[in-house]
């Protein structure tokens, strides 16, 4: 399904959340395309918790992002 919807750059890090601002040193303004992320982040975060069993759940509860979420998993069932 991440593959599918071009979404798996969330979970992996290849699609890191873009800068907070852009602009020069001497202008910058807040980046638009952040609350973009931010939101598809967040509904992968909990198309993850939805998907997952209440041991998994309990591993990914602290994480701040999907891909935080992620690498919690691997780290707890990856032996």
């Amino acid at each position: 399904l991440l593959i599918a919807h071009d979404l798996e750059g969330y979970v992996t890090g290849t699609t890191p959340c873009p800068s907070a601002t852009i602009g020069t040193s001497d202008y910058a303004s807040p980046n638009p395309a952040v609350s973009s992320w931010v939101r598809q982040d967040k509904l992968l975060y909990i198309s993850l918790l939805g998907s997952c069993g209440p041991e998994a759940i309990s591993v990914m509860s602290s994480a701040d992002t999907s891909r935080d979420a992620w690498l919690a998993l691997q780290r707890a069932f990856s032996n």
